[in-house]
């Protein structure tokens, strides 16, 4: 709660009213302590460790104010020459006052974690955005972009074939020779359907047909590379495709809109309640109505 309501606050006695307004009880003095609701004891801050103490807080909500500051001297900037990254700028301002009225969850990936928030890292995502667009990259070519990483996996799925059907055919040479030079049975080829399966490589002979058993192994090692490769590319595409779904809603004025629809459902799913109607798909996050969170 303490981490949660220091990203919502503005000011330090701000934080310390949150407090308050969940039922914590607040003892000022040498220490800081609070008292939850159902506690019995105070609990001074700083026995939770070096990053809550009064003064830690303080700084973490001045370093809070910092980076909104930083983000509101880019914003000035970008208005001198409107375009995509005044937009991105605008979103990562909203969201920030957004999540701070409670429009957004406030959650951490990692419960234990201090500074490990989820909504960092919709805002980083946000900042990469801004900076991609900075380097140059648009809309349209972030959509080529996983385009061209979509043809490079159909390039790798084609090799792949390839690759399986040379080393069918090199299996299929490989019982021929056995059957030529070892006079085994098969029951697939014929002596003589085997002697002009090894006409393709007339240099074989008893003496180095194992040479054919070499190519498959290395057929196997590329086969292995040409899927790590694959699997590598695919890991792009996802990416290249992420970026160009968060663009698409940040140019396009719908990626707060999603947001807040997105955690509307869920509350309302948590609380087990229905909303009245559904949200218009055009609705701004202020008119979204939420279910209140249950403690």
């Amino acid at each position: 709660d303490i981490d949660r309501l220091l990203m919502m606050s503005w000011s330090f006695d701000e934080f310390l009213k949150r407090l308050e307004a969940e039922h914590y009880e607040i003892k000022r003095g040498k220490y800081l302590a609070v008292k939850p609701e159902d506690g019995k004891n105070f609990i001074r801050l700083k026995s939770l460790g070096l990053m809550y103490n009064e003064t830690a807080l303080q700084k973490r909500i001045g370093m809070k104010i910092q980076y909104e500051n930083d983000l509101a001297q880019k914003i000035e900037a970008a208005k001198q020459t409107p375009g995509d990254s005044y937009l991105v700028l605008t979103v990562m301002r909203n969201y920030i006052i957004f999540f701070s009225e409670g429009y957004f969850p406030v959650r951490k990936k990692n419960p234990k974690g201090i500074l490990t928030w989820e909504n960092d890292a919709v805002l980083d995502r946000l900042l990469t955005l801004n900076e991609k667009i900075n380097q140059g990259a648009t809309l349209t070519s972030l959509r080529r972009d996983a385009v061209q990483k979509h043809q490079e996996i159909a390039e790798y799925q084609e090799r792949l074939r390839e690759c399986d059907h040379y080393m069918r055919h090199l299996e299929e040479l490989i019982e021929c020779a056995h059957i030529v030079f070892h006079d085994q049975h098969s029951a697939r080829f014929s002596q003589e359907q085997a002697r002009e399966m090894l006409k393709e490589f007339p240099h074989l002979h008893a003496g180095n047909w194992r040479e054919l058993e070499q190519r498959i192994e290395n057929a196997k090692a590329y086969r292995q590379r040409t899927v790590s490769n694959m699997e590598q590319a695919e890991t792009e595409l996802r990416e290249a495709v992420g970026w160009v779904e968060t663009a698409e809603q940040v140019l396009g004025g719908s990626f707060l809109q999603t947001m807040a629809q997105k955690e509307m459902q869920r509350r309302n799913a948590d609380s087990g309640e229905t909303p009245n109607g559904q949200a218009d798909a055009d609705a701004s996050p202020e008119q979204v109505r939420f279910v209140p969170r249950r403690r």
